[in-house]
């Protein structure tokens, strides 16, 4: 798999970025600190294995600049088609198939080659940290990736395996567990053998428990009769309780339907129909009024508007007009602006004419030929002057060369070849010297421009260091670990001191956000303290609650006593009504005549509906049952004494109750009106009333307590304020020291900067690049010193040759050639050889001179051809010259120039014309619009005002607008004035109604004025509300009694009753019935203890089953058992494979990682070792001394890891998907030279695999450049 585009929508700063093109072998991503490196990596690794979990602490990367959290990679799977993967934090993962299906994990997978996070993260893609850390390579997600790979099982991971054994053993077994199968099998299996064994141990007791069951449900029926009876009295108590109020009420309403005055009938709803029509006839009474007032006014209105026809007839000109006035503005506008540009057009033209030529102007440009053909015969003559003049320039240069041998020939035969010849032996050994002299004057250029390279780097990397830095700081400049470890104890110190303040100053922002919250709350609690209005004294207002609550329970006594009085003045109305003898004080009344004035009741009714007479019927009827009824309770209020006294004595102690009744009324009035004037009541109020200011001292006294509770809250509050104050002063204090503190290491930092000469705004995050730098500032130092000595020996070696080879050849008495050194050396040597050789060498040398000497006769004859030809051509073009009255001195590429110059004055002309049309429509167009407004302005009477034309329409469009507006209002105030008026008459006819209606109603409430009507309202009120409670209580009171007898008998009970002793039975009721239950559930755990224990040991019969179910539930745990030993086997298993494995093949990995070190450390270590069972590794150089890791330095040991890596990525390879690999600057501990053999490396590495390298080294990007010279680099501060 390789990537080929990165599309970001929002990661880290990055919005909205694309990277496309990314190429199959290696690719450089350079970019300065904080450009990104770091934040693309941490992109792919996202998006192939997806986004953290949001607790976790590792950096998230969101979106900064905007965009969805998230993007895409485009990538080539190895079956070469394309895939794009999509994921982003919220949506999560598609991946887009070549065909348009849309897959997840398993696709994104596939193409993964099920690689997991851990072995991309550490094998694939990895920075300097990881590269670091040795221990990543042995995790189990890495071996068991390297091993499925090996062994040739796919997709399948160990790990997971291993996993899964795991799982599932864990499922069936563990030593301490409860919840796995087989601890639950040996649960069950114990649990029932001990059954068996006490079902064999208890049958002794079986007829002894038979026999406590029988007694305990003897206890249990009884109990269950005795809580019936009570609960049958308990709802007795609690059904005469439940209408006592409705009783109470019934009494009260009856006595006040007594009081009240008899109101026969009355308009129904009167009262809400009287303030209806009063309040409908004052309402018309102002509508009348208001719209007089509105017609008034209106016709006032319609006076004081004037409108201008003339203008309002031009209306339609006058905004057809408008339309065009930006047209016009625009017209006048462009008009200037194409006045000034003819002018500069014109100036333009002029000064190109001047350019060609004084006298040019456009008469002579017009008349000048610049066709397709008089410029070809421009470019022909040009064509041939300057073949002539190139023919001419050869000729020439030939015959000076031949003039020039003619005269080395005759020196040469003038020469004494003698002296050559002694020199012999001396020339033949300075030529053999010449291979050498070339060689170190080829290495001399070339170490001179090595060494300006390195120089100007150098010089870059300097500036990089800092601004005063030169050769000799750097020399001198210490990188030893001890300066190391200052710098980074330093850089400690700055993060903790940083991480500090920002914590104590998040700390106090969070402590100043509290106390202002605790401010407000304080706040908010006075203002609702200060909303409580307090003018009762707590200990005051206790005393009226209590008095007021004394009220409201003696109220209910005394309605009891106003209606025990009532039935007792009744009792003796009765009585005398009977006439009734006097009996033995022990004889009870009898019920019986109750009865015989129901039957005559009964009889009356039938005897009036025989009779034609059913109404006289019906009320005897009611009567009789009245008297039956009264009858009726008074011989049960007389059975509460046992006996029915006779006339004399009756009546002393009738006498004796009604008086003791009213002295128990009037006690309780009295002390009722002491609680109410405590209370602030002149007199006893109505029951009502008493409730209404029950309840308003009682919210009071809830104000008080919520005021209480408030100044509670307030003190802690104010505590919780006063501990957050201490603590911002103890932390404020903290953070000043700490400030203090930074700014001691921030001056001791730049100190030491300045003393290494360095810049002092240096950060020390910066440092270790700054000692990276220094440290490739001084292997590039030691670089160029080398190179010198190298360019010193080669100078000397070269000064040498060239001094001895003057000596020889002054010696030989040769003047200088011209030639360099070495090829007159050369030369002298084959001069000496060929003298050696021949001995003819004069009478060679005049036959060279004869055929020279012809040679030159002939060139100039040719040379003065050629010049006469170019004569007649010059003078051709002279001609074409003055035929165009063009300087003859003028070449032709001047003309061809003039060419050009003459078609640029045609254009400027072309747009000189367009301009002077345009202006010309344009002046037009204005001349039309304008007199179009002069015409409305003479049509509508006015002047023009000599503002401009715009302005005008502007004043006429608006009053146009105005005058329209005033006509619109005219017409609206004739329409309002109809409408007013109709509603006036409306208004009257519906006044005339409501007068009409309120003397009906008056009428139907037999009242003679309104005062009236409203008193009968009242009255109305009070019986109708009187009359439905009443029938509402009564009706409460049958729903508990039913049929008429019942009801009397309730009615006798309740009058019979008081509350208090009601509410004492039915607390009484409920004691016992809870002591029976309590009893009842007591004896219900005792009988279902001895049920169980009987069930026990009846399972005698159940032994054989429980033994069926102990085998079945052991042979379910051998099944189990199995299984488990199944998984167990397969642990162990491929743990021993694995073993076997990584003995057996581990050495590939080994070998793979051993070539790669050689290279890149140069060949210093040639051999990796791994020893059988174990994973450390050595290292062997060539002498073959081992070292273990730790005895290597760092740059080694993070290159013995990087070549690991690589025999990972090829062993996994071999196997499996070809996954991209990203190196984030993992080269910045490598010296520059293996440095250069990692890259060559890197490069190996690409054949097979697609890498991306991150870097922030220029020097990094420039060797990588020097080694692989075809390369991709992308800028990322271009992207």
């Amino acid at each position: 798999m390789r990537i080929t585009d990165l599309n970001i929508d929002g990661f880290g700063k990055f919005n909205d970025l694309s990277i496309n093109g990314l190429g199959e072998g290696l690719t450089v991503l350079h970019g300065e600190n904080e450009a990104g490196k770091s934040t693309l990596l941490s992109f792919i690794r996202r998006m192939l294995f997806g986004f953290p979990d949001k607790r976790s602490k590792c950096n998230h990367y969101p979106p900064f600049k905007g965009g969805l959290h998230g993007g895409r990679l485009s990538v080539y799977g190895d079956d070469g088609d394309a895939y794009t993967i999509e994921r982003y934090a919220k949506d999560g993962l598609n991946v887009y198939l070549p065909d348009g299906t849309i897959k997840g994990e398993a696709e994104l997978g596939k193409l993964l080659g099920n690689a997991d996070k851990d072995v991309f993260e550490n094998v694939y893609a990895f920075g300097l940290d990881e590269l670091q850390d040795f221990n990543r390579l042995n995790g189990e997600s890495i071996s068991g990736k390297l091993y499925s790979a090996g062994t040739g099982i796919g997709a399948a991971s160990i790990s997971s395996i291993q996993r899964f054994c795991d799982t599932k053993k864990g499922d069936l077994f563990k030593p301490s567990g409860k919840k796995p199968l087989i601890n639950t099998l040996f649960t069950e299996i114990n649990n029932i053998e001990q059954n068996i064994k006490d079902i064999e141990d208890g049958q002794y007791t079986y007829d002894l428990l038979h026999s406590d069951i029988g007694d305990t449900e003897k206890k249990i029926s009884e109990l269950k009769e005795k809580k019936s009876a009570l609960l049958e009295k308990q709802e007795h108590i609690k059904a005469l309780l439940s209408v006592w109020d409705d009783w109470v009420e019934l009494q009260i309403h009856a006595s006040k339907l007594e009081e009240l005055p008899k109101l026969e009938s009355f308009p129904e709803n009167g009262l809400n129909r009287y303030e209806s029509l009063k309040e409908r006839i004052k309402d018309i009474d102002e509508s009348i009024a208001e719209l007089n007032s509105s017609i008034e006014r209106n016709r006032t209105q319609q006076g004081n508007i004037v409108v201008d026809d003339l203008l309002l007839a031009q209306k339609d000109v006058i905004f057809e007009l408008g339309k065009g006035v930006g047209k016009y503005g625009a017209e006048i506008v462009e008009l200037q602006d194409l006045k000034v540009s003819l002018k500069g057009e014109m100036k333009r033209l002029g000064g190109m004419l001047q350019v060609i030529g004084p006298d040019w102007d456009e008469g002579k440009l017009n008349g000048f030929d610049i066709s397709i053909p008089a410029i070809d015969d421009v470019r022909k003559r040009h064509g041939e002057l300057n073949d002539l003049d190139g023919d001419i320039r050869v000729l020439r240069q030939e015959l000076k060369s031949i003039e020039d041998s003619i005269s080395k020939k005759d020196r040469t035969q003038d020469a004494v070849y003698g002296n050559i010849l002694m020199q012999r032996s001396a020339i033949l050994n300075m030529a053999d010297r010449v291979v050498g002299y070339r060689s170190n004057a080829e290495q001399i250029i070339s170490h001179r421009i090595k060494l300006d390279g390195k120089k100007k780097e150098l010089a870059h990397l300097l500036g990089d260091i800092g601004s005063k830095w030169d050769g000799s700081l750097l020399e001198n400049f210490d990188i030893s670990s001890s300066v190391r470890d200052h710098v980074s104890a330093m850089k400690d110190g700055f993060n903790d001191a940083e991480l500090n303040i920002h914590d104590l100053e998040a700390k106090l922002e969070w402590l100043k956000n509290d106390i202002v919250r605790i401010d407000g709350s304080i706040d908010e609690i006075d203002t609702k303290i200060n909303a409580i209005d307090i003018h009762i004294p707590e200990a005051e207002l206790h005393k009226m609650l209590a008095s007021l609550k004394s009220l409201q329970s003696r109220y209910s006594s005394l309605k009891e006593k106003e209606i025990d009085l009532k039935s007792l003045e009744r009792d003796e109305n009765f009585a005398s009504m009977m006439g009734q003898m006097p009996v033995a004080t022990n004889q009870k009344m009898p019920i019986w005549p109750s009865g015989v004035f129901t039957g005559m009741g009964v009889a009356g009714l039938v005897a009036g509906y025989v009779y034609n007479e059913l109404q006289g019927g019906i009320v005897a009827c009611i009567g009789l049952f009245i008297v039956a009824v009264i009858y009726s309770v008074s011989v049960r209020n007389a059975g509460k004494s046992a006996t029915l006294p006779a006339n004399d004595v009756g009546g002393a102690r009738s006498g004796t109750v009604k008086e003791q009744v009213v002295q128990e009324i009037r006690s309780i009035k009295e002390q009722m009106l002491a609680d109410a004037v405590s209370c602030d009541f002149e007199d006893v109020p109505e029951r009502s009333i008493l409730e209404a200011r029950y309840d308003e001292l009682k919210e009071y006294a809830l104000g008080i307590r919520s005021v209480s509770e408030l100044r509670l809250q307030r003190d802690g509050f104010e505590k919780e304020r006063l501990a957050s104050s201490e603590q911002y002063v103890l932390l404020e204090s903290k953070l000043n020291d700490m400030g203090e503190f930074y700014r001691e290491i921030q001056a001791e930092w730049k100190e030491w900067l300045i003393s290494c000469d360095l810049d002092a705004d240096i950060a020390s995050g910066d440092m270790p690049d700054k000692f990276a730098l220094v440290r490739e500032g001084k292997d590039k130092l030691a670089f160029i010193g080398e190179i010198q000595s190298q360019l010193l020996r080669c100078e000397s070696s070269v000064e040498e040759f060239e001094v001895d080879a003057r000596e020889l050849l002054d010696r030989c008495e040769l003047e200088n050639s011209g030639r360099s050194i070495d090829q007159d050396v050369l030369k002298l040597r084959d001069d000496v050889n060929a003298e050696f050789a021949k001995t003819g060498k004069v009478e060679q040398i005049r036959q060279d001179l004869d055929e020279l000497v012809a040679r030159s006769e002939l060139l100039t004859v040719d040379l003065k051809e050629k010049e006469a030809e170019r004569d007649i051509v010059l003078g051709m073009w002279k001609e074409w010259l003055a035929k165009y009255d063009l300087s003859s001195e003028m070449t032709t590429e001047s003309i061809l120039d003039i060419f050009t110059s003459i078609r640029n004055c045609y254009e400027v002309q072309d747009k000189i014309k367009d301009m002077s049309d345009k202006i010309g429509s344009y002046a037009d167009s204005i001349t039309v619009y304008e007199n179009k407004i002069r015409s409305v302005l003479d049509v509508c009477e006015r002047m023009e005002s000599g503002l401009g034309f715009d302005t005008e329409l502007e004043l006429l469009r608006d009053d146009v607008e105005k005058v329209l507006s005033e006509k619109n209002r005219l017409d609206a105030l004739i329409l309002e004035l109809d409408g007013t008026v109709f509603s006036l008459k409306d208004a009257e006819g519906k006044h005339l109604g409501y007068l009409s209606e309120m003397s009906v109603l008056l009428k139907e409430g037999l009242s003679e004025t309104e005062d009236e009507f409203v008193s009968n309202v009242k009255v109305w009120d009070e019986l109708v509300r009187a009359r439905s409670s009443y029938e509402i209580a009564e009706s409460h009171v049958r729903k508990l009694s039913g049929n008429d007898d019942v009801h009397l008998m309730i009615v006798d009970e309740l009058n019979g009753s008081k509350f208090d002793v009601l509410k004492a039975q039915e607390v009484e009721v409920v004691g016992l019935i809870c002591e029976i239950d309590d009893e009842l559930e007591s004896l219900s755990d005792e009988k279902g203890s001895i049920r169980n224990q009987i069930r026990h040991l009846e399972g005698y019969n159940e032994g054989s089953a429980l033994r069926l179910e102990l085998e079945s539930l052991k042979e379910r745990l051998n099944e189990r058992s199995r299984e488990w030993a199944t998984y167990s086997v397969a642990q162990h298993i491929l743990s021993k494979a694995m073993e076997r494995y990584e003995r057996e093949r581990q050495p590939d990995v080994i070998t793979e990682a051993q070539s790669f070190f050689s290279n890149i450390t140069g060949g210093k270590y040639e051999r990796l070792y791994s020893p059988l069972g174990s994973s450390d590794i050595f290292v062997e150089d060539g002498a073959g001394k081992r070292k273990d890791i730790i005895e290597l330095s760092r740059g080694t040991a993070e290159q013995l890891y990087l070549a690991l890596r690589f025999g990972f990525i090829k062993e996994l390879g071999k196997h499996s998907e070809s996954l991209p690999i990203v190196f984030d600057d993992i080269l910045v501990n490598f010296d520059p030279v293996r440095s250069r053999n990692a890259i060559s490396s890197i490069n190996e590495l690409s054949l097979s695999n697609q890498v991306l390298y991150f870097t922030c080294h220029p020097g990094t990007v420039d060797m990588f450049r020097d080694v692989v010279p075809d390369v991709r680099v992308v800028e990322l501060s271009k992207l």
